[in-house]
């Protein structure tokens, strides 16, 4: 302990003596020095006359003195500005360590006096000043920067310095007395719950200022012209780094690439390692929850969710203006996902040789619910009806322009691959064969209907 306590005053003592010579090697303290001991003298020498007249004698030869120093210093050593940024360096640790002091000895003051020294603080702080420092750090940084030498040295001498190694049990230790601490703490802090719910309370106002204070701040943004704000986002977009980008979302596909391949390796044969761990994992949790406390909270959950699902649509049923617009915009979110998938289909078409094309179509059909897809197909029928009986031309004049679109061709050579198949191999028998039945009752239902007639005018281009 007492070489430990040798070697911290040792230190200082040398961080000391670098300060002293710093200064005394720097133009600027060598000035400050001048200005400030005529005035020190003047103070100390009180109201006696005799002690007035020696002090400014003595003043002036002091200033004489230093000032002449000063200029002998900037003119014969073009190094005093790194000495004048050595002593900026020797008085930043300086004061992080007055800081660090000063505020230990604050934490013994009252509430009075803390407010009362804050606030002196907050009046006597230059933040001109700071803003200037800021500024002129910034420059720095902006011209050459720091060099990278230098920042190497620094940063090995950090972790030459820094045992990391006692990071793990630090932190072991750490949670084993931190944890009865918290528990305490919130003891205390509940056997006032008075004030716990003011705090709660609290949150929505906070809450509150936060979307405001987001919303004054895109306001400026609003009152931009279009073209002006149009142009600043897309500066911004062009100045995007894509090369860094790119790089970045490389190494996440490989770091996910090599988790997968690393996984297969250390697992046993077909069952890859990770899905095993988090698996065990989620056991562990579900073994440790309660069960049925989790299956409630999941059911109330859902309940919620439903109910305020009802009451969204409650709400867009009492406003028709807002039903409609939502309405309009899904019928035109599907035409724009109709055209994504006419851009993507057009992609598949340059997929070569067949093979591949049948392989991955079929891959990708394993896994396809055709009930799902069938209960999709038969509520979208049932909304195309209930349009047609009110519109009956929009959706014939969808049909026609449809119709006008198909390729005949293709879809003739389409029926005639699916149409030898037999009817139990599940091919195109199986679909077509309740459809016919179904056309053919309404036709005997309503001879005179426009499907009637359709299918009369295709019989005829049949027979032809």
């Amino acid at each position: 302990m007492t070489s430990i306590a040798d070697a911290n005053q040792a230190r200082e003592h040398d961080s000391d003596a670098q300060l002293v010579q710093a200064l005394l090697a720097s133009p600027r303290f060598c000035r400050l020095v001048a200005t400030a001991a005529p005035e020190i003298l003047d103070a100390m020498a009180g109201d006696g006359r005799l002690k007035r007249m020696v002090a400014r004698y003595a003043g002036r030869h002091i200033q004489s003195r230093w000032v002449a120093r000063a200029q002998q210093i900037a003119e014969n050593q073009p190094g005093s500005l790194r000495m004048d940024t050595a002593v900026s360096a020797l008085m930043v640790n300086l004061t992080v360590d007055f800081a660090n002091q000063s505020l230990a000895g604050c934490a013994r003051l009252s509430t009075s006096e803390k407010k009362a020294l804050l606030t002196h603080w907050i009046e006597q702080l230059d933040t001109a000043g700071v803003g200037r420092a800021l500024t002129a750090i910034l420059q720095m940084v902006h011209g050459e920067g720091i060099h990278s030498n230098l920042l190497r040295d620094k940063l090995t001498a950090f972790w030459k310095a820094t045992d990391v190694g006692e990071l793990p049990d630090a932190i072991a230790v750490a949670r084993e007395r931190l944890l009865p601490l918290w528990e305490e703490a919130l003891a205390i802090t509940w056997s006032y719950p008075s004030k716990v719910v003011c705090l709660l309370a609290a949150l929505p106002s906070l809450a509150g200022l936060a979307l405001d204070l987001a919303a004054r701040g895109l306001a400026p943004f609003n009152r931009l012209p279009p073209d002006m704000l149009a142009d600043v986002i897309v500066a911004l977009i062009r100045d995007l780094d894509t090369r860094s980008v790119g790089a970045l979302v490389n190494q996440g596909t490989e770091i996910v690439r090599k988790l997968h391949a690393g996984s297969t390796l250390i697992g046993s044969p077909g069952k890859p390692e990770l899905p095993h761990v988090i698996d065990s994992l989620t056991d562990a949790i579900f073994d440790t929850a309660d069960q049925a406390a989790l299956a409630a909270a999941r059911n109330k959950a859902g309940v919620l969710t439903e109910a305020l699902a009802e009451k969204r649509v409650e709400r867009l049923e009492r406003q028709p203006g807002w039903n409609a617009n939502r309405l309009k915009a899904n019928v035109k979110n599907v035409s724009r996902q109709v055209r994504a998938m006419e851009r993507q289909v057009r992609c598949w078409e340059a997929l070569s040789p067949d093979e591949t094309l049948a392989d991955t179509v079929a891959e990708g059909l394993a896994d396809l619910d055709t009930g799902e897809l069938a209960d999709v197909c038969n509520r979208s029928i049932g909304l195309f009806t209930r349009v047609m009986n009110v519109r009956p031309e929009l959706v014939s004049s969808l049909v026609r322009c449809f119709a006008e679109e198909i390729d005949t061709e293709a879809l003739i050579d389409c029926l005639a691959l699916a149409a030898p198949q037999p009817a139990t191999d599940g091919g195109i028998g199986d679909l077509a064969a309740p459809l016919l039945h179904s056309l053919a009752d309404k036709m005997e239902a309503d001879p005179d209907s426009e499907l009637a007639g359709a299918m009369r005018r295709l019989g005829r281009l049949m027979s032809a």
